[in-house]
């Protein structure tokens, strides 16, 4: 089993085996992938199982990645305590532990054909939003939830990742649904970055995938939120421009600060791009004033 509490010793970090949030036997720290105020990230020596009470189940080897900038490999080697109890092969180096196929959820369905595009409650969803259903289905491989089921009334975004599906999130079409945005279980999104694949030398990163709909694949990438992850910090390092555009709100200009401030650091050329006045979002932009904004910064 892999030595929590001696990886975090050895690296600073602060851990808690007793008291609020923790479960008899397990371990606790401060969850890397979430705002997380207090030890909610539980981990399990004897089944290697971890789990934050507020965002859900989270993988060994990415939780390694997220806490401190290690080699898994070498981490993975030096604190298993016992090597007849490994539950989970080491990854070896240069190589990707093997990743359950992903699958579309039960009831989801692809739009194929043009009449159920037209009359469909998803298309009026996106008119009303000025999006072209017919067009997005095309350029995303968009799925919609079907009438049963978790993902019912929701427009389905796959996310992909150098080419392979690894998650996808489902965007409600009623102002009344909760959440509005509902994420693959057991898949960390914050580890990708939606339309990473279409995008070469420079991007602007925005909060959603809406965002990245209206600048247009290719021109944008998306966060899922305006915190960002050091998995995300990573795959942005490859760019050489960087524009960040989120939404106008004080708390989403501190985040956009934060991602310019350390990618500048390395040398990256970046640009905090603000909305035009009376636009709230990239999401919401008009044709016109997103064409000016792609024209001025690529």
């Amino acid at each position: 089993m892999f030595d929590l509490i001696g990886f975090c010793e050895d690296e600073g970090i602060n851990y808690k085996t007793d008291g609020k949030n923790v479960s008899p036997g397990w371990v606790n720290i401060n969850c890397p992938f979430c705002d997380d105020p207090s030890e909610h990230l539980g981990y399990d020596p004897k089944s290697e199982r971890l789990n934050c009470w507020r965002c859900g189940k989270h993988d060994l080897v990415e939780m390694l990645k997220e806490l401190v900038d290690v080699n898994v490999y070498d981490a993975l080697k030096k604190y298993r305590t016992d090597d007849d109890d490994i539950r989970r092969p080491i990854v070896e180096r240069g190589t990707e532990k093997e990743t359950p196929v992903v699958e579309m959820p039960p009831g989801a369905y692809k739009p194929t054909h043009s009449q159920e595009v037209k009359t469909n409650p998803y298309n009026n969803y996106l008119i009303n939003r000025d999006f072209d259903m017919g067009h997005l289905v095309e350029q995303w491989n968009l799925w919609v939830g079907g009438l049963i089921g978790e993902w019912k009334w929701r427009i389905i975004a796959p996310v992909y990742h150098e080419h392979t599906l690894v998650s996808y999130v489902g965007r409600g079409i009623f102002d009344n649904q909760e959440p509005k945005y509902l994420n693959m279980h057991g898949r960390n999104l914050k580890n990708y970055l939606y339309g990473y694949d279409h995008c070469k030398d420079k991007v602007i990163v925005v909060e959603g995938i809406t965002d990245v709909w209206r600048l247009g694949r290719g021109h944008a990438v998306a966060t899922f939120g305006t915190q960002t992850t050091m998995a995300q910090f990573c795959l942005l390092k490859k760019f050489k421009k960087v524009g960040v555009m989120f939404d106008k709100e004080p708390k989403a200009q501190e985040e956009a600060m934060k991602i310019i401030n350390a990618l500048s650091i390395m040398g990256i050329e970046c640009e905090n791009i603000q909305l035009p006045e009376g636009v709230k979002d990239p999401g919401e932009l008009p044709t016109a004033q997103v064409r000016e904004i792609v024209k001025n910064f690529f």
